[in-house]
C-alpha cells in the first residue's frame, strides 16, 4: 500500500530543488516603503552563520541536484566578513555562488574593486543589484553602477535589476546610458556583455497594482529552492509576496529535518498546480466555475499568488473541487521534471 508519506517523497524526488537560497538578514540600509520583506535599518542583523554554514553542508549532502547557493536580503553585504565565510563554504562544497545587493557599499570605484576582489578570492560567482525608484532614495545609481562594473572588470556577471513604478516602464534603458555605462562600455567592449540590466516592476507589501500586465505562465520558483530565512525557517518559494502567505511557510529547519520538510511542501496540491499552471492562470480556471468573483489587475505574479491564496471563495471552491484536477496536474508536473532533469543532464546542469 503506498502512504501519504511515500507519495510526498516520490512528488518530492520528481522535483529536486536547484537553488539554495538564504534570505540571511531583514536589516537593510534602505526603508524603501511598501517592501515586501519589511526591510529597514531598524530591523536587527539576526544572523547565525554557523547554523547557516551547517544547512549548506546538508542540503550539499542531501540535495546534489542543488547548484547554487544564493545570499540576498535585507542586505547581505551588512553581514561583513561573515558573507565570505559563507560564500567560500558554498563554494568548497562545489556551489557556484550569487549575492543581490543594493550597493550601498560601492561608493566609489576603488572601494567597489576592493570588495568585489574580495568575494571573488571566497568564491563568489555572480551578483546581482536591486536599484530603480524605490532604492534610488537611499542608494545613488552611481553605486550601483560602480559595483556592476568592478565586477564585469573582473570577469564576474553582473545584473542590474531596476524597479519601475508601472509595468512596461524602461528605467532600466535609463541606467544604460548612464555616462558610467557609456564610459565602460568604450574602455572594455570586451567585457561589456557581463553586465545585464533589466527592467522589473516593483512589487511591494501593498495592494494590488492597477497597471496590470496578466502573464499566465508556470511558477518557475515555487518548489524549486530550498528558500531558508533569518529565523531559519524554510520557506517554498523566494517569491516576492512569500511572506504574505502562511501557507509558504514549512516550520524551523535543521541539518536533520531539511529533506523531510522539503518532502512535506508536496502535501499542499495547490503549490503544484502554481508550479505547473502559475497562480493567474488558476484564478482564471476558478473565475470560469464561479463568475462572481472580481480580480484586481496584476503587475506581477507573485501578487496573483498572494490573491490566490488570501482570498476565501478561490480557496474554498479548490478545496472542494480540487479532485478534478489532480489527475492532469500530477501527470504534466511529473512530466515537465522528466523533461527539465534530462535536459539538465545533458548540460551538466542538475541531476
Amino acid at each position: 500500500m503506498t502512504t501519504k508519506n511515500s507519495i510526498n517523497e516520490m512528488l518530492a524526488d520528481n522535483s529536486k530543488p536547484s537553488t539554495l537560497v538564504f534570505i540571511t538578514t531583514y536589516k537593510c540600509t534602505a526603508s524603501c516603503k511598501n517592501c515586501c520583506f519589511g526591510c529597514t535599518p531598524k530591523q536587527p542583523l539576526g544572523v547565525d552563520s554557523r547554523k547557516q554554514l551547517a544547512l549548506i553542508d546538508s542540503v550539499a549532502m542531501e540535495f546534489p541536484s542543488v547548484k547554487i547557493a544564493v545570499f540576498t536580503g535585507g542586505e547581505c553585504f551588512l553581514l561583513g566578513k561573515s558573507l565570505d565565510k559563507l560564500i567560500s563554504h558554498a563554494k568548497n562544497k562545489g556551489l557556484l555562488t550569487r549575492c543581490v545587493t543594493n550597493g550601498f557599499w560601492a561608493r566609489t570605484p576603488e572601494i567597489a574593486t576592493k570588495r568585489i576582489r574580495e568575494l571573488q578570492t571566497a568564491g563568489l560567482t555572480e551578483i546581482n543589484f536591486s536599484a530603480g525608484f524605490a532604492h534610488q532614495e537611499f542608494v545613488p545609481s552611481e553605486s550601483v553602477l560602480n559595483g556592476a562594473i568592478s565586477a564585469a572588470k573582473s570577469g564576474m556577471l553582473a545584473i542590474v535589476s531596476v524597479e519601475n513604478s508601472t509595468a512596461g516602464a524602461k528605467g532600466g534603458e535609463a541606467l544604460s546610458k548612464h555616462p558610467l555605462m557609456v564610459q565602460f562600455r568604450k574602455e572594455y567592449p570586451e567585457k561589456s556583455g557581463l553586465i545585464s540590466v533589466l527592467d522589473t516592476v516593483w512589487v511591494g507589501n501593498g495592494s494590488f497594482g492597477d497597471n496590470g500586465r496578466s502573464r499566465h505562465r508556470p511558477c518557475d520558483n515555487i518548489l524549486d529552492s530550498l528558500v531558508i530565512m533569518p529565523d531559519l525557517k524554510l520557506k517554498s518559494c523566494c517569491g516576492l509576496s512569500v511572506n504574505s502567505i502562511p501557507e509558504m511557510n514549512m516550520g524551523s529547519v535543521s541539518p536533520i529535518n531539511i529533506r523531510a520538510k522539503h518532502a512535506e511542501q508536496f502535501d499542499d496540491f495547490l503549490k503544484i498546480w502554481i508550479k505547473v499552471d502559475g497562480p493567474e492562470s488558476i484564478i482564471e480556471y476558478v473565475k470560469g466555475k464561479c463568475p462572481g468573483i472580481d480580480t484586481p489587475k496584476f503587475s506581477h505574479p507573485c501578487q496573483a499568488c498572494k490573491f490566490l491564496y488570501s482570498t476565501p471563495a478561490i480557496k474554498s471552491y479548490i478545496r472542494e473541487h480540487f479532485q478534478e484536477k489532480v489527475a492532469d496536474v500530477l501527470f504534466r508536473f511529473s512530466a515537465v521534471k522528466e523533461v527539465t532533469g534530462r535536459v539538465n543532464s545533458l548540460i551538466g546542469y542538475g541531476a
